[in-house]
């Protein structure tokens, strides 16, 4: 809960955030819905890494619950579920806004808009299996590739959606900013330190300041990339500081203290 859907998902809401108006709600109900049919296949590749790790790693990182329920089918149970839930998350948007992605895609002409519903679900399902596939890559390759496999991997969880739904720069740049976190984070342990004693909402805030001068060099920033620029900082500022105030002001004076 604390990790995906107050961190993750806000970070993909914020990203869209530009797109004001009546389809505001509609969005936002949509993106909810398609990142949970991530979530039903991502988690299928967590499992197996779980698998995995415990069956080739000197040291793997597993949870209780890892052991508990370590003979869970999750397949093919996730797949439908995730054809249901999204089948349902393109159903729910008005027609315009469905006309509006095949429009994105190309593909406005293509089938009737009646038919537009299963369209968008049988590409959304192609995302989600290539999406599948660089997470086997992931577990498969060697261990000290993985680092570098991680990137794109993460980057399928916060760039689905713009194949579907207009983004700003801005969107773009925190995007960018919080795979960079999580990225760092993963890239530390793997290298053998205490990713922990990283301030990763510090990493994230430091990066989305660093892409929004490249956003800012592009063009002038319109209303509403301004209003998503500042909600973005306002978001990743707020949740910087208490994770700031325990690991780096903390740690520094302990490091002070034995130096």
């Amino acid at each position: 809960m604390k990790q995906v859907f107050l961190e993750e998902l806000p970070v993909i809401l914020i990203m869209f955030a530009a797109l004001h108006g009546p389809s505001i709600v509609p969005v936002f109900i949509f993106l909810v819905m398609i990142f949970v049919s991530y979530l039903l296949v991502y988690e299928i590749g967590y499992a197996q890494n779980d698998t995995i790790g415990e069956r080739t790693e000197a040291q793997p990182k597993l949870s209780e619950a890892y052991y508990a329920h370590r003979k869970l089918r999750m397949e093919p149970e996730a797949w439908v579920w995730a054809t249901l839930v999204t089948l349902a998350a393109f159903a729910v948007i008005p027609m315009e806004l469905r006309v509006s992605m095949l429009a994105n895609l190309g593909l406005r002409d293509t089938a009737p808009t009646e038919a537009g519903i299963f369209l968008l679900t049988a590409i959304w399902m192609v995302f989600l299996g290539l999406s599948r596939m660089v997470f086997y890559a992931f577990n498969h390759v060697p261990l000290a590739w993985r680092v570098f496999v991680y990137l794109p991997l993460h980057a399928t969880k916060y760039f689905g959606p713009p194949l579907l739904l207009p983004i700003h720069p801005g969107g773009v740049a925190l995007g960018f900013a919080q795979i960079v976190r999580t990225w760092s984070m993963y890239a530390i342990r793997r290298a053998g330190g205490d990713e922990h004693a990283l301030s990763s909402q510090m990493v994230r805030l430091t990066f989305l300041c660093m892409f929004s001068v490249v956003v800012f060099s592009i063009a002038e920033l319109t209303r509403d990339e301004a209003f998503l620029l500042a909600l973005a900082f306002a978001f990743c500022i707020l949740r910087a500081l208490p994770e700031a105030r325990k690991k780096m002001f903390g740690s520094a004076a302990r490091l002070g203290k034995v130096l």
